[in-house]
C-alpha cells in the first residue's frame, strides 16, 4: 500500500499519535445475522454500482456530494434502518444521515490518511538558531507590528481574499522555507509567506484558526524559548444549554521546544482552534501529548523566556503587482 506523500518518510517517527481524541469504537454494534444480511445486500448491487479505486472499490448511496450541493437520492431500505439507528445516537448533532459509502477492502488493500501532527526536535542547530534570531532583530523598526500579546513581522506579502501581492522573501528565510517545502509539507507547492512572532513571558494569543487564505498546513520553527501550544474544539452552535468555556473545549497541548519544527495539517488545522496562554511559567500535564519526543515529565514546570516563532505557510492565491497596475 502506497505511503502518503505529504511528508518525507524520514519523519514518520515524529508523528504525534495521541491527537486528537475524537474516535468512538463500539464492538458488536450489529449481530452476526445483521452482518450476513448486510453483506448479502452489498453484493446484490448491480455491477455498475461499483467504482474501482486504487486499494479498494466502493458503492455510493444517497447522491454525489458536491461543493454546490448534493442531488439527494433516496437510500435503499436495507441501509435506512442503520442510518436511522446511528442518527438516533446523536452522531450528527440532531440531523439525519443521508449518505453512505460502501467500501470493499481485500487483503493487502487499504487507504491511508496522512497524519495530522509532526513534531521534529532539533530541526535546526544552535548556530542556526542564533543566526535566525540575529536576522530577526536586524529588521528595521517599521517592519514590526505591535499587537495585543505579541509583536510580529510579515514577510512575503499580505494575504487577502482577492490575492496576496507577493514580495520576495529575504535570503535568510528562503533557505528554511525551501527546506520545509522540500519535505512535501505543502503538497508539492513552495512556502511563500512567513510570520515572525515574538512572545515575551506572560504574552500569548487567544484560541483561533488560521483560515482559508492558506494551504491547510502550518509549519512553525521555535527560537529562543519553549511554549505550550493549546488546542480547543470550536464552539458548537447547536449546543446552547451548557456554557462552552475555553476550559470545557480544551483538548490537548503540544510542548514546542526551541529549535523544533511543528507541522499541523488536516483536522488539526481545519477543525481545531489553537492558542498560547499568557503565562510566565508552564506546568506539564498528561494532556501534553508529545512529552516522549519533546522531552519532559508530567508535573515539571518550565519558566518561559522570550520566544520567536517562524510560521511558514503557502498562500495559494497570489497577485503580481505589475498585473494589478496594468488593470488600473
Amino acid at each position: 500500500m502506497a505511503k502518503p506523500e505529504v511528508i518525507s518518510e524520514e519523519f514518520e517517527g515524529y508523528i504525534v499519535k495521541d491527537a486528537p481524541p475524537t474516535v468512538y469504537y463500539i464492538p458488536d454494534f450489529i449481530t452476526e445475522a445483521e452482518e450476513e444480511y448486510l453483506l448479502q445486500q452489498v453484493y446484490k448491487a448491480p455491477k455498475p454500482k461499483w467504482t474501482q479505486l486504487s486499494g479498494r472499490r466502493l458503492q455510493n448511496w444517497g447522491g454525489l456530494p458536491h461543493p454546490k450541493g448534493m442531488i439527494a437520492e433516496k437510500l435503499p431500505d436495507w441501509l435506512l434502518s442503520y442510518t436511522d439507528k446511528i442518527s438516533g445516537l446523536g452522531a450528527f448533532a440532531g440531523k439525519s444521515a443521508n449518505h453512505v459509502l460502501v467500501n470493499e477492502y481485500r487483503p493487502e488493500e487499504g487507504i491511508m490518511a496522512p497524519p495530522t501532527v509532526y513534531y521534529i526536535p532539533d530541526f535546526i542547530t544552535e548556530a542556526e538558531e542564533e543566526y535566525l534570531l540575529q536576522q530577526v532583530y536586524k529588521a528595521p523598526k517599521p517592519k514590526w507590528t505591535q499587537l495585543s500579546g505579541r509583536r510580529l513581522q510579515n514577510w512575503g506579502g499580505l494575504p487577502h481574499p482577492k490575492g496576496m501581492i507577493a514580495e520576495k522573501l529575504p535570503d535568510w528565510l528562503l533557505s528554511y522555507t525551501d527546506k520545509i517545502s522540500g519535505l512535501g509539507a505543502f503538497a508539492g507547492k513552495s512556502a511563500n509567506h512567513v510570520l515572525v512572532n515574538e512572545y515575551r513571558p506572560e504574552e500569548g494569543i487567544m484560541p483561533h484558526e488560521d483560515g482559508p487564505l492558506y494551504h491547510p498546513t502550518v509549519t512553525t520553527i521555535t527560537l529562543g524559548s519553549h511554549t505550550l501550544l493549546d488546542f480547543y474544539r470550536p464552539v458548537d452552535q447547536t449546543q446552547t444549554e451548557v456554557p462552552q468555556t475555553e476550559e470545557s473545549r480544551y483538548v490537548l497541548s503540544l510542548l514546542l521546544r526551541r529549535r523544533s519544527l511543528l507541522i499541523l495539517q488536516d483536522e488539526m488545522y481545519t477543525r481545531y482552534l489553537h492558542g498560547i496562554s499568557s503565562v510566565a511559567m508552564d506546568t506539564l500535564t498528561e494532556r501534553v501529548v508529545n512529552l516522549s519526543v519533546a522531552g519532559g515529565q508530567v508535573g515539571e514546570t518550565l519558566p518561559r523566556g522570550t520566544r520567536v516563532s517562524l510560521t511558514i505557510r503557502h498562500v495559494p492565491k497570489v497577485c503580481r503587482a505589475n498585473l494589478l497596475l496594468a488593470r488600473k
